[in-house]
């Protein structure tokens, strides 16, 4: 069961005094973060925070459940608790470091000559592929990739 949008926008509204608040759909589940910093995961209208040393004795009463399979144990938070609730995302956003930022794919020809390379390699297909595919729709030339995966799997040519 998929997070319901209206209650992630509730727990956002919960602790709208402690920051710059913004949720991200993930997976069909949702990670809010404050100040850019990921603090709650909620999943299936359930809020999660990491188990820290720094919130053990603000969590003493709270439920502990796991997220999504694989995952390790969490607080469960109680949403309506606004006031524990701003509490534990004031120590989360201290102790919680801003995400590393994402290296952004290059097209391969921006790459080439960021590294100084003068020629790039391109795959050398028969012009009989391309003017097939010119001619005879995208059919044909999904079925000669097709059929070129399939000898290449048999080992012949």
């Amino acid at each position: 069961m998929a997070t319901n949008l209206e209650f992630v926008e509730y727990v956002c509204d919960q602790i709208n005094g402690t920051g710059a608040v913004r949720y991200k759909k993930m997976f069909g589940e949702y990670m809010v973060y404050v100040n850019e910093k990921p603090i709650l995961l909620v999943c299936n209208d359930i809020v999660y925070v990491k188990i820290l040393q720094c919130l053990n004795a603000l969590c003493v009463e709270c439920d502990k459940g796991i997220p999504y399979k694989g995952a390790k144990e969490h607080y469960v938070l109680a949403v309506d608790n606004a006031e524990l609730l701003e509490q534990i995302v004031d120590i989360l956003e201290q102790v919680t470091p801003l995400p590393k930022p994402r290296r952004k794919m290059l097209h391969r020809t921006e790459k080439a000559s960021r590294t100084g390379m003068r020629t790039l390699k391109a795959y050398i297909l028969p012009m009989e592929s391309h003017i097939r595919y010119m001619y005879e729709g995208l059919d044909a030339y999904k079925e000669y990739w097709d059929e070129k995966q399939k000898r290449r799997l048999r080992g012949t040519k």
